[in-house]
């Protein structure tokens, strides 16, 4: 434990984890929009309450087949590959092959089909059908199966709803709901930008000699090696922590203490971000030691630039096992209760591969300081043999 207790202060005196907090800090902050700070029961008389996401395939179904039919009419498909928008038009090979999957789909001749009656399929395989018309448009659009029900799922929601969301909000705790808005933009920057704290530190321990030092001491790589990543993940995670503390204390003096749970909303903007910080710092800290050099390891940020811009288009209510999740959104409390198994089941799977990867960390960092104990005790006998 004193072992962690000092890597953990190396860190915080470090230069990178100090421009690290200054980077997050006005990253996170120059995003999160101060209209949530307020929690206001909805008015009877509102123009608009907002939408929701529903599971509902009734509501669902009919928005995708309509939006799909126009598209084909018109012969043009709103598409996003790597995130960006890109108007695609299809050869008349390929508009038949689309109108052949949707009279398949509905089992009714395509210039038979009535958009006023649409109604769910029997076809159990009619997902992977859909995967089908997003392959043939040319992928990245909202036809896929993993994308047709968040896109199409937005629901407007009526006075009662929004009054219903309300007051789910206010018994869950409303900083609970702005943790995970809060957490929506923090998560983005955390995965941008935390690969430099291990390459940082890994390298400046290799030219600073410090770590001939640490390889003859008697203290298990695999010791060595968590308690580097743990004081790493730590040091960022305090730093979320505190950000989330500021916009807490900025919810308590608005809204009062009565409709908080500074317990639970903590605990979410934890089990959101940790699992990020955790694998990023094992993943670079893996590349940095198994490759000694830093130069595979800064296209980390690439790879997330990469992965982050393929999840754009999907940026409300994408709870799921993905790495990142996104919620970009304060509401909706009864769709992330109903989900809540599955963000906590794929929080854990990703400490789990974090956890392994720093095994295998641990194996490479174990080899080298094996090398580096046989090469000193070599070194040392021929010098006893020479005198």
């Amino acid at each position: 434990m004193n072992l962690l207790i000092c890597e953990i202060k190396r860190v915080f005196k470090s230069l990178i984890f100090l421009g690290l907090a200054f980077a997050l800090t006005i990253s996170i902050t120059s995003q999160v929009n101060e209209k949530f700070f307020e929690f206001k029961a909805p008015n009877p008389n509102q123009d608009s309450y907002g939408r929701n996401l529903t599971d509902d395939l009734d509501f669902i179904f009919p928005n995708l087949i309509s939006d799909l039919y126009y598209a084909i009419d018109r012969n043009s498909f709103d598409t996003y590959p790597y995130g960006f928008y890109r108007e695609k038009n299809l050869e008349k090979d390929e508009l038949n092959a689309l109108k052949d999957i949707v009279s398949d789909i509905l089992n009714t001749p395509y210039e038979n089909i009535d958009l006023d009656n649409i109604k769910i399929p029997e076809n159990e395989n009619f997902e992977e059908q859909l995967n089908k018309i997003d392959s043939i448009i040319g992928g990245g659009t909202f036809y896929a199966k993993d994308k047709y029900k968040v896109h199409f799922g937005k629901k407007n929601i009526s006075y009662d709803e929004a009054l219903e969301d309300y007051n789910l909000m206010k018994n869950s705790g409303y900083d609970t709901a702005f943790a995970r808005y809060f957490s929506d933009y923090s998560g983005i920057f955390v995965l941008l930008l935390t690969w430099f704290m291990a390459l940082y530190l890994w390298n400046k321990d290799r030219k600073e000699g410090v770590a001939n030092t640490i390889y003859v001491k008697k203290v298990s790589s695999l010791k060595l090696v968590l308690f580097r990543i743990l004081a790493m993940s730590i040091a960022l995670m305090v730093v979320i922590l505190a950000l989330f503390s500021y916009y807490e204390i900025k919810l308590m003096n608005i809204n009062g203490t009565s409709i908080l749970n500074p317990l639970k909303a903590y605990l979410i903007v934890f089990l959101w971000i940790f699992p990020i910080i955790l694998f990023v710092t094992s993943i670079s800290s893996f590349l940095t030691i198994a490759t000694n050099s830093i130069l595979l390891g800064f296209l980390g940020p690439v790879f997330s630039f990469i992965y982050i811009m393929l999840s754009s288009a999907n940026i409300f209510y994408n709870i799921g096992y993905g790495l990142l999740i996104r919620y970009n959104s304060v509401g909706n409390e009864a769709y992330f209760l109903s989900k809540f198994n599955l963000f906590l089941t794929g929080r854990i799977l990703w400490i789990a591969i974090s956890a392994l990867i720093i095994v295998l960390t641990a194996l490479i960092y174990e080899k080298r300081r094996r090398g580096y104990n046989a090469f000193k005790n070599k070194f040392a006998t021929k010098n006893r043999t020479k005198a």
